[in-house]
Formats: structure tokens, sequence, C-alpha cells
């Protein structure tokens, strides 16, 4: 897959963030007005507050509210915020009207209803860079008596501070309930929520390491991407499952294939 021109806006996008993201994460220091403005367009394209309702159900279905641990059933007309979650059993399947209009969520699957959205380029392009920052190492401390403007908390750090690891990492995600994800991202995929679907996909990679390296998981990532135009991030994806462990032939020549359009 050779990375065809992009679009003048999309590299501005792609600047604006990699200046955020620096001026947050790497110097420790002020931002930019650059960074101000890019911080500005994310913020402009954040959800609003608007609520999902329960249309149907059908086997079992349960819902989470907010920052609460316990499932409940979930019936029609049930009114959810963004901030709930939607399950699915083995034999359940939900219907819900959201304001973008109806969203089917098939058995065995799991939803935050704040991914039921269509996320603009600068939040995907943002949360990309924001992921790469996170993979870099660690930046050394100061000296003594050097006191940082900002100083900048990675995962290990935070939960020594607070007990606690970043937002990110701070549920423990099972496997049983990361495919439950990842089912829920396959059926926001099929929706045409491609943006929602790669965030929650990599959001999972993140927080279970027998998805990182799960080939149908990176596909689906690779083809919002695509779905998306983002071939840059779409031709990265796929030269990342090349080097997946284990690749059988035939997923070897379907990406040799992505890889060499």
């Amino acid at each position: 897959m050779k990375t065809s021109a992009a679009s003048a806006r999309t590299v501005a996008l792609r600047r604006r963030c990699l200046l955020l993201a620096a001026s947050l994460c790497l110097t420790g220091g002020p931002l930019t007005a650059g960074a101000t403005v890019a911080l500005a367009q994310v913020a402009a394209v954040a959800p609003a507050e608007e609520s999902v309702v329960v249309a149907g159900t059908s086997g079992q279905v349960e819902v989470r509210r907010g920052v609460e641990e316990t499932w409940v059933a979930a019936t029609p007309g049930l009114r959810l915020r963004r901030e709930d979650s939607i399950r699915t059993g083995p034999d359940g399947t939900a219907v819900l009207v959201a304001p973008a209009g109806r969203f089917s969520l098939p058995a065995g699957a799991l939803l935050d209803l704040n991914d039921l959205r269509q996320v603009a380029r600068e939040e995907l392009l943002l949360s990309l860079t924001m992921d790469n920052v996170r993979s870099l190492p660690t930046p050394a401390r100061p000296g003594p008596g050097v006191e940082p403007s900002v100083r900048v908390m990675h995962g290990a750090d935070l939960a020594s501070q607070s007990g606690r690891a970043t937002l990110d990492e701070a549920v423990v995600v099972t496997a049983g309930a990361a495919r439950q994800r990842v089912e829920g991202a396959k059926a926001l995929y099929n929706q045409a929520y491609f943006g929602s679907s790669a965030l929650v996909l990599r959001r999972v990679m993140r927080q279970n390491n027998d998805l990182r390296d799960t080939f149908d998981v990176r596909l689906l990532v690779a083809r919002s991407f695509e779905q998306l135009e983002l071939d840059g991030e779409a031709l990265a994806e796929y030269q990342a499952i090349s080097r997946l462990p284990g690749l059988d032939s035939t997923r070897a020549r379907l990406v040799a294939a992505k890889i060499d359009l």
C-alpha cells in the first residue's frame, strides 16, 4: 500500500497534533500559541451531552451507570448518558437510538456510550500522537534543586503517587471484557463509526497485552484508517501486522497485497 499524497488539511492537522503533544508531554513548558490553537480545535469537537435511548432488547442486555461497578438489566425506553456502558450476553442484542441514528449492538459486545459518536480527524490524530508519546522512554529527572515548571507523570510514577495507574490503565481489563470491547468496536466499524472503532481497539490493545498481537484486531484498526483515508497510518499498521509472529501464508499474502498497493 503506497501512501497517496495527503491533503494539505490532513498534513496540517498532523503537525498541530505533534506540536500539542510535544508542548504537553515533552518539554514540560507552557503551551505555545500553535499548541493552544490545536487544543482548542480538539476541544471544539468534543461530544455533546446528548442521551442515548435503548429502543429494544433481546436476551441478556445490561447497563452500567457512570463509574458504578454494578450491571443491571436494560429495558426498552431506558435513557442512557454518555458516561454509561452497555453490554450484551451470548444470546443478547440491543438497538439504541443515538443522536446520529439507530445503532445495533450484537451478542457478546460491550460499548461505552461515549464511543458511540463520529470522531473528528483532529481528535483521532491527536490520540495517535499521544500513543506515540506514551511509548517514549521516561525523560531523565532534573538534578537536585531544579524544579521543572510542569512535571509529566508517566504510568508508574502516577501509580506510586496516587495508588492507581493512569486513566487508560486504571481499569484492569480481563480477557473476556477485552473481547467484548473488540466486538463492540466491530459493531462501530460495521456501522461506519470508523474513528471510534480505531480508538476503542487501540485502547483495548494498550490495556490487554494478549490482544496487541492479534491479527483480527490489528487488521480492523488498519481498515478503519483506510476508511478515513489516513493512508500513512494504515500503511504503518499493515507493516506492523506483517511482523506479527505466527502469521499464516494466507494472512501474510493479504497484508503484503495491502502494503504493495
